[in-house]
């Protein structure tokens, strides 16, 4: 989690940890419910992609490429590509 972006005090929230020291855990009581939850939306979000990567050799971007594990690309069109396609501007 902490490599998407977490926080580590959010990290350990997740895993519930308890603090090691004790001043710390008496009066650090923050729940970090909002930050937790989007800890875990990153983790579920990576683990779907690489499920999707393991199942089907591949996954599937935003804008109907595909990243393919051997790096190349598969296009919308289904052409395929060995280099990084450009971003269509929005």
């Amino acid at each position: 989690m902490a490599e998407l972006g977490a926080l580590p005090d959010v990290v350990e929230k997740c895993l519930n940890h308890t603090e090691v020291a004790k001043v710390k855990r008496i009066y650090q009581r923050a729940q970090y419910e909002g930050p937790m939850r989007e800890a875990w939306k990153l983790l579920g979000t990576r683990l779907a992609l690489l499920q999707g990567m393991a199942l089907h050799g591949r996954w599937q971007m935003a804008d109907g490429r595909w990243q393919m594990a051997d790096g190349r690309w598969q296009m919308a069109d289904g052409s395929i590509t060995n280099g990084v396609p450009m971003q269509r501007a929005p």
